[in-house]
Formats: C-alpha cells, sequence, structure tokens
C-alpha cells in the first residue's frame, strides 16, 4: 500500500518568489470583468497555489489568472486542482494551462 504525503502533493521545486502578486477571476469572455486580488502560498514551474477570502471556485473550474513579479506581467488561464478551506479563507491549487507574457 503507497501512503501520500498529503502536505507536498506537487512534486516540482517551488520557486521563490517574495513579490508575487496574484489576481483572478472565474474564466469569462466578458474581458472588462474584474480580477480580484489573492493571496500567494507557493509557485512551482506548472502551478501555483493561493488563498482568497473573496472567491468561490470549483474543482476543476478554468480561470483567467495574472500575477506580476517585480515590473514583469503574466496573464493566462489555469484549472482548478485543489480546493481546501482554511483559516486564511479558501486555499486553491492550480495548473497553468496558458500563460503570457504582457509588454
Amino acid at each position: 500500500m503507497i501512503q501520500k504525503n498529503i502536505d507536498n502533493r506537487r512534486q516540482d521545486k517551488r520557486l521563490h518568489l517574495p513579490d508575487l502578486q496574484i489576481k483572478v477571476r472565474p474564466y469569462s469572455l466578458n474581458k472588462d470583468a474584474d480580477y480580484i486580488d489573492c493571496t500567494p502560498v507557493d509557485v512551482s514551474l506548472n502551478g501555483l497555489a493561493f488563498s482568497s477570502k473573496d472567491l468561490l471556485l470549483e474543482l476543476l473550474q478554468k480561470i483567467d489568472i495574472r500575477f506580476s513579479v517585480g515590473h514583469k506581467m503574466i496573464e493566462g488561464s489555469a484549472v482548478i486542482c485543489y480546493v481546501e478551506s482554511h483559516l486564511s479563507g479558501m486555499r486553491y491549487g492550480v495548473f497553468l494551462l496558458d500563460i503570457s507574457h504582457v509588454p
């Protein structure tokens, strides 16, 4: 029997990005829909985790995401692959589907 370590679901190396800012909204064709500021939890090469008191997202839901580090802005889409109720609100893990640098 294989025992999973629930505290470390992703095996990718985490990236240290102390000035990371994340904004999320449910996937929308309306490009004027507002993004919600979220609190970063951790980042790896193909996904990230964040928490929010203002968003209510579901497992496998597609989202639009924007994140910035310093003066670099990246946006794209992701899918929710982890949902957990936490003291800081809801905690979400996402798998990045498509991202691009915003000039």
